[in-house]
C-alpha cells in the first residue's frame, strides 16, 4: 500500500513539475529532443507551447523542421508560413519554406497577371505590413518637407526637382504595396495536410471529383460550407475539399 502512495505521489509531483516548466524550458526541451531525434517528443512539446499561447516564428520554424523530418510535407508548409506571418523577414524561414515547395507532388504555375501586381506584392513579404505602414508614414512626411524646400529655396535647382520627384515616387510605390498588402491579408491562405484528396464540384462527396491536390500544396479559401472549402489554385483552379485536409494560415 505504502509504495502505491509513493508512486502516485511521485507521479503527481512529475505532473506539477510539467505544469510548472516555463516556455523557454519546454522550448529548450524541445529542441534537446529534435537534436537526439526525438521527433514524436519534440513534436509534443513545440504544439504545447502553441496550444498553450506561446506561439513564435522560432516555435513555428523548429515544429517544421521536425515535421519535415518525419516527411509530413503538409504540415511543414503549414508551419513555415505561419512563422513567416509573425517574422516575415526571416531568411531561415524563407528558405526552409522554399527547400520544402522543392518536395511537392503537385506543380502548379501561378496564374499570369498584370505585371507590376509582383512589384507590388514584393515589398510587404520582404519588410511586412507593420515596417512597411511606417515607411509609407515617414515618405509621406519626407514629401512635406521636400515640397516646403522646393517652394521656399529660390533657385529651384534640378536637385531639388529630382528630389521632388524621387520622393512622391517612393511614397507611391510603398502606399500601393501597403494597399496590396492589406488586400492580401484579407484573403485567407491554407495547405493542404492531407496526402492527397479529390477536389469536388460541390460541398460534399456526391458531387463530381474534379482534381486531386497533395499535402503542401498552398492555396486560397474563398469559402466555407458544412465542413468543405471552396479553394483557389494558384493557376486559378477551384474545386471544393473537406476542411479537415487543409491548414488554414
Amino acid at each position: 500500500m505504502k509504495r502505491i502512495i509513493i508512486a502516485l505521489a511521485l507521479s503527481l509531483l512529475a505532473v506539477l513539475s510539467f505544469a510548472q516548466e516555463s516556455p523557454q524550458q519546454i522550448f529548450q526541451a524541445a529542441n534537446q529532443a529534435y537534436d537526439q531525434k526525438d521527433y514524436p517528443a519534440a513534436v509534443e512539446k513545440y504544439q504545447s507551447l502553441l496550444q498553450k499561447g506561446h506561439a513564435s516564428a522560432a516555435v513555428y520554424y523548429n515544429l517544421g523542421n521536425v515535421y519535415f523530418r518525419l516527411g509530413d510535407l503538409g504540415q511543414a508548409i503549414w508551419c513555415y508560413r505561419n512563422g513567416l506571418q509573425l517574422s516575415p523577414a526571416d531568411q531561415d524561414i524563407k528558405e526552409n519554406l522554399q527547400f520544402a515547395r522543392l518536395y511537392r507532388v503537385d506543380k502548379i504555375a501561378e496564374e499570369k497577371g498584370f505585371f507590376l501586381a509582383a512589384v507590388f506584392s514584393t515589398p510587404p513579404a520582404a519588410l511586412g505590413l507593420n515596417l512597411l505602414s511606417w515607411l509609407t508614414a515617414l515618405s509621406w512626411w519626407i514629401i512635406l518637407g521636400v515640397w516646403l524646400a522646393y517652394l521656399g529655396y529660390r533657385k529651384r535647382s534640378r536637385i531639388m526637382q529630382i528630389a521632388t520627384v524621387a520622393s512622391v515616387a517612393v511614397f507611391l510605390l510603398l502606399g500601393t504595396s501597403l494597399w496590396a498588402g492589406l488586400q492580401a491579408e484579407q484573403q485567407e491562405s491554407a495547405v493542404v495536410l492531407s496526402a492527397q484528396t479529390d477536389a469536388k464540384s460541390g460541398p460534399g462527396e456526391d458531387y463530381v471529383s474534379l482534381f486531386t491536390v497533395h499535402q503542401g500544396l498552398e492555396c486560397q479559401i474563398e469559402e466555407e460550407r458544412e465542413g468543405w472549402y471552396l479553394i483557389y489554385l494558384p493557376n486559378g483552379t477551384k474545386g471544393w475539399v473537406p476542411s479537415k485536409a487543409l491548414g488554414p494560415i
